[in-house]
C-alpha cells in the first residue's frame, strides 16, 4: 500500500515539466558527499523536459511506473521499488506513463547544476 505523503508539495515549474507534477526537496547535505534529495509526483503523462545534471542522479520509484530515456536510447520503464542511475552530463528525461500517476525519489549527487533543455515532444513520449 502506498505511503500517504503528509508534507506540502509545490507545483513543478512549467518551464521544465510537461503536464502536472509536484515536487519538494526533502533533504540535502553539503559535507563529504554533496547531494540533494527530492520527492516528485507526476500525474499521468507528466514528465520532465530533457535535462542533464552536473553529477549523477539516482531515481527510486515509489509508486506507479516510471518512463525514462537517455539520449540515443529507447524509452525504458521502471516499476515501484526499482531504480535507475544517470551519470553526470547524460541527457535524459523521466515521468509517468499515460494512464497512471508515478512517484519517485530523486537523489542528485554533486548537485551544482541542472541544465534544462528542450521539451520531450509527443512523438518522443509516444515511443514508449
Amino acid at each position: 500500500m502506498p505511503h500517504e505523503i503528509t508534507w506540502e508539495l509545490s507545483r513543478a515549474d512549467a518551464r521544465t515539466f510537461t503536464g502536472t507534477a509536484y515536487t519538494r526537496q526533502i533533504g540535502a547535505a553539503d559535507e563529504q558527499v554533496p547531494m540533494k534529495l527530492y520527492y516528485v509526483r507526476f500525474e499521468p503523462r507528466a514528465r520532465t523536459f530533457w535535462h542533464a545534471h552536473s553529477g549523477a542522479q539516482i531515481l527510486v520509484v515509489c509508486a506507479g511506473r516510471c518512463l525514462y530515456q537517455r539520449e540515443g536510447e529507447p524509452v525504458a520503464e521502471l516499476a515501484a521499488g526499482e531504480s535507475v542511475r544517470f551519470e553526470g552530463g547524460v541527457r535524459h528525461w523521466h515521468g509517468a506513463g499515460p494512464d497512471e500517476a508515478m512517484e519517485h525519489i530523486a537523489v542528485n549527487l554533486d548537485p551544482r547544476e541542472t541544465a534544462w533543455l528542450d521539451e520531450v515532444d509527443e512523438d518522443e513520449y509516444g515511443a514508449a
